[in-house]
C-alpha cells in the first residue's frame, strides 16, 4: 500500500493483484502530483515544488499588476464620487441655500451689517480641497445688506451696495453641509482661480 501526502490530505492506493489495475493507480497518482506540483518525501509528506526565489518573484509580479491598476481604479472611484456628488447637489440645492443663509446671518460677518438677501447665480465651479480632499463647489451669488442700528455701519453710503460673493459648500461621507461661508468680492469660477494652492479644479 503507498501513501501520497498533499498537505494535511493523504491519498491511499491499495494495489491490486491485477497488473492493470496497478498502472492504472500509479498513472492516477502521477496526474495528481503534476496537478497538485508537489514533491513525495519519502516520509510520505508533501513537499512544494515552487521555490522561495519563484515565489518572491511571482509575489514581486502581483505587486506590479497591483500598482499599475490601482491607479486606473483609484481615478474611476474619484469620478464616480464627483457624479454622485454633484447629483446629490442638484437635488438637495435648495435647501442647502438655505441652510447656507441661516449660517451666514448669525455669523456677525460682515461687521456691523445684517443680512437681507442672496441672490443666487446660476455660475458654480467645482473643486477638491488639496489638505482634506473634500470635493468643494462654489456658488456664485449676490449680497445684500444693511447696517445695523448703532454699528459702526450705519452712516455708511456703500453699505447698500450689491456684493459679489460666493457660498462654499463641502461634500463629506456622501452629504452635503456648508458653514455659512462666504468669499466677498469674487465669484465661483474667481475662487477656483485665486485659490488654486487649496482648491484642485474639477471637471
Amino acid at each position: 500500500m503507498a501513501f501520497v501526502g498533499i498537505g494535511r490530505a493523504t491519498l491511499e492506493y491499495r494495489e491490486t493483484a491485477s497488473p492493470t489495475g496497478i498502472r492504472h493507480r500509479v498513472w492516477t497518482a502521477c496526474r495528481v502530483l503534476v496537478t497538485m506540483k508537489v514533491y513525495v518525501s519519502s516520509t510520505g509528506e508533501a513537499e512544494p515544488m515552487i521555490s522561495l526565489p519563484v515565489l518572491a518573484a511571482i509575489l514581486g509580479l502581483g505587486a506590479v499588476v497591483v500598482m499599475v491598476t490601482a491607479i486606473p481604479l483609484a481615478r474611476w472611484l474619484q469620478r464616480r464620487e464627483v457624479a454622485a456628488a454633484q447629483t446629490s447637489f442638484t437635488r438637495q440645492r435648495e435647501a442647502l441655500e438655505a441652510r447656507f443663509f441661516e449660517l451666514a446671518a448669525i455669523s456677525g460677518k460682515p461687521r456691523g451689517l445684517r443680512w437681507v438677501k442672496c441672490d443666487w447665480q446660476p455660475l458654480v465651479a467645482w473643486a477638491r480641497e488639496a489638505r482634506t480632499g473634500l470635493i468643494t463647489v462654489f456658488v456664485s451669488i449676490e449680497l445684500h445688506f444693511e447696517a445695523i442700528e448703532g454699528g459702526d455701519m450705519e452712516d455708511v453710503a456703500a453699505v447698500s451696495t450689491v456684493r459679489d460673493a460666493c457660498a462654499v459648500f463641502h461634500y463629506q461621507r456622501g452629504r452635503w453641509g456648508t458653514g455659512g461661508k462666504a468669499l466677498f468680492n469674487m465669484n465661483a469660477s474667481d475662487a477656483t482661480s485665486r485659490l488654486q494652492g487649496q482648491f484642485t479644479p474639477l471637471e
